[in-house]
């Protein structure tokens, strides 16, 4: 029997879920029908996890990328989806994937799956702030904020003025002059 090129990797328990959908999404990407990539799961992909040992078949990982329905749905990959082991009470936190070789180039179908799994930077951004509740404003609603502060301010100045108030450094106060009142016994 022969010996076939292993490829492993250590994953994180929280994110197999989504490594295992992105990688189903870049064999198909690589031009395999569905068959195939469950093909490709089934026969070369595995994970065991690295605190109790217990194994995990590439038909389990290939149910794990996809949502839940009952015939796909075991106790083993319900945990999985929450983001514990396997087995129930064991709490290691990774996985070691294990990739055999047959005809598929690994290192670089696994380069794919880290490039989709990798958020772009714009969206990194976006999301921290919808995390807190923010939205970056676009362009288009700062130049809308800023038309609306200048006509309510011009607003402000015109009702000061048309009322005789003061409006600082446009207009100067006016000053009055009192003709002092006439004394009495005065003008006799």
């Amino acid at each position: 029997m022969k010996s076939e090129a292993v490829t492993t990797r250590k994953e994180y328990l929280y994110q197999l879920p989504r490594f295992c959908l992105a990688l189903e999404e870049t064999l198909r990407a690589s031009g395999l029908t569905p068959d195939q990539t469950f093909e490709v799961f089934h026969s070369a992909v595995s994970a065991e996890c690295l605190g109790c040992g217990i194994l995990v078949s590439g038909e389990e990982l290939f149910a794990l990328a996809f949502s839940p329905s009952p015939e796909r749905s075991t106790a083993k990959i319900g945990r999985l989806r929450l983001g514990d082991c396997a087995r129930q009470g064991c709490q290691a936190c990774y996985y070691r994937l294990a990739f055999l070789a047959q005809e598929l180039d690994w290192p670089a179908l696994l380069g794919k799956v880290d490039a989709r799994l990798r958020p772009q930077p714009e969206a990194q951004s976006t999301q921290r702030f919808w995390k807190m509740g923010w939205a970056l404003p676009s362009a288009a609603l700062w130049l809308r904020v800023g038309v609306a502060l200048v006509v309510i301010a011009v607003l402000v100045l015109v009702r000061q003025w048309h009322q005789g108030g003061r409006i600082p450094w446009i207009r100067e106060p006016q000053n009055f002059r009192v003709d002092p009142a006439p004394q009495e016994g005065a003008g006799q």
